[in-house]
């Protein structure tokens, strides 16, 4: 059982699942246990993989710190 403190560390095992790989075992702290089960593959997913700062669709992301302020809130 794999011990999780993170949304990212969660999507890392999310994107590494596959058929093979189809079941994993979490835990979370201070919330319990999981077991996470990838049901059927999307081979048609348009979803943008992240590398380096770049996304596959070629568009840049920001971490928080640079995101501009709205001056309304």
């Amino acid at each position: 059982m794999e011990e999780v403190h993170s949304a990212e560390k969660i999507m890392e095992i999310l994107l590494s699942m596959d058929t093979g790989n189809s079941t994993r075992d979490i835990r979370i702290p201070g919330k319990g246990e999981f077991k996470i089960i990838l049901q059927k593959e999307d081979d048609s997913s348009n979803t943008a993989v992240i590398h380096g700062g770049e996304t596959a669709r070629g568009a840049r992301t920001l971490p928080a710190s640079e995101l501009p302020r709205n001056p309304y809130l």
